[in-house]
C-alpha cells in the first residue's frame, strides 16, 4: 500500500467514525447526535483526502464537517469550514463554486460577531480571484462592501472601491468605474481625506471623453468640493483644458496634455486607459469650424502651458 492509499484508507476510516458519531440509539442511551465529534472526524478526513491529492472529496468532507456545525450552532467554525471548502475549489478552477462558499462563509462570520474576520475572507478572497476570474472578484468586492457599509466600517468600505474600480477599470466598465469613484469619493469627504478625490475626479472626466461625453465630463467636476484646505485648481484646470481640446477637435492638444507629470501620478490602472482617450474623427475634421465658430462646452477656458504637479 504505498502513501497514497493509506491517506485515503485513513480518510474511510475517519468518515466511518463520523457517522457513527452522527447516529442515534435507544439502546445506547444516544437521543442526539454528536455533531462536534463528527465534524472533528469530517475535518481529519479532508485533510487526509487533500494530502492524497483528492481534492472532490476533501471539499465533500468540509462541506459535511461545515453541515455539522451547522446543526451544533456553531456558525464560527461552520463558516471556517466553508472558507477551507472555498479554498478547495479554487484549486479545482471552480472559481464560481468558491466566490459562492466565499460569501456563504463571510455570512457565517457575519452571523457569528465577527464582523472584521467576515469582511477579511471577503478581501483575501476576492484579491485572490482578481487573476482567475474578474466577474467572480467584482461579485465579492460588492458584496464586501454590502458588509461593510452595514457595520459603517468606512475604512474598509474604501479598500473594497478601490479594487472595484480597478477591476471595473480593466473591464472598460466606465460607468461602474465611474459609480463606484463617486461612492469612493463621498467616503473621502465623510474622512476628511480630501486630498485623494482629485484623482478620481480627473480620472472620471476621462473616462466620460473615452465614452465620447464631453458634458458628462465637464458635470465630473461637481465632484470636487468647494470648500476645505485642499486647493482643486490645478484639477478642474487640467479638467478644463483636457475637455476644451477633446471639444475643439484638437489631438495634438489633447495627446500633451494627457502626458502631463499629474497624470502620470495617477495609479496604472488609469495611464493604461488613456490611449484610449482621442478626439473622434468626426471633430477632428471639424477644427477649423469649431476655431472659426466658437462654441464647445467649455469655450473660454484658456489652456495652462504649465505642468501641473
Amino acid at each position: 500500500m504505498n502513501a497514497n492509499e493509506r491517506r485515503i484508507s485513513e480518510a474511510k476510516e475517519c468518515e466511518k467514525k463520523a457517522l457513527e458519531h452522527l447516529k442515534t440509539s435507544i439502546w445506547k442511551m444516544k437521543t442526539k447526535p454528536e455533531y462536534d465529534s463528527a465534524a472533528s472526524e469530517y475535518d481529519r478526513a479532508a485533510v487526509c483526502y487533500k494530502n492524497a491529492e483528492n481534492l472532490d472529496l476533501c471539499k465533500q468532507m468540509y462541506l459535511k464537517a461545515a453541515e455539522c456545525h451547522g446543526n451544533n450552532k456553531n456558525q464560527f467554525h461552520e463558516a471556517k469550514c466553508k472558507e477551507s471548502a472555498a479554498m478547495v475549489a479554487r484549486d479545482l478552477k471552480n472559481m464560481k463554486e468558491a466566490g459562492k462558499l466565499f460569501k456563504e462563509a463571510a455570512e457565517g462570520f457575519l452571523y457569528a460577531g465577527v464582523m472584521d474576520t467576515a469582511a477579511m475572507t471577503i478581501d483575501k478572497a476576492a484579491k485572490m480571484m482578481e487573476n482567475n476570474d474578474a466577474d467572480v472578484a467584482i461579485e465579492l468586492y460588492e458584496f464586501g462592501l454590502t458588509l461593510v457599509q452595514q457595520a459603517d466600517r468606512s475604512k474598509l468600505a474604501m479598500g473594497f472601491l478601490h479594487r472595484l474600480i480597478k477591476l471595473f477599470l480593466k473591464a472598460g466598465n466606465y460607468e461602474k468605474a465611474k459609480q463606484a469613484s463617486v461612492d469612493l469619493i463621498e467616503k473621502y469627504k465623510e474622512v476628511q481625506e480630501l486630498p485623494k478625490i482629485g484623482q478620481l475626479v480627473v480620472g472620471m472626466v476621462i473616462m466620460s471623453l473615452i465614452q465620447g461625453d464631453p458634458i458628462e465630463a465637464l458635470k465630473q467636476l461637481y465632484h470636487l468640493p468647494d470648500q476645505g484646505t485642499t486647493d482643486f485648481s490645478d484639477e478642474r484646470s487640467l479638467s478644463n483644458n483636457i475637455i476644451t481640446a477633446y471639444e475643439k477637435g484638437d489631438e495634438e492638444k489633447l495627446q500633451s496634455l494627457l502626458t502631463r507629470p499629474y497624470l502620470k501620478c495617477m495609479d496604472n490602472d488609469y495611464l493604461r486607459i488613456f490611449k484610449f482617450c482621442h478626439v473622434p474623427e468626426s471633430k477632428r475634421r471639424n477644427v477649423a469650424a469649431v476655431e472659426n465658430g466658437g462654441g464647445g462646452i467649455a469655450a473660454g477656458v484658456e489652456f495652462d502651458e504649465n505642468d501641473l504637479c
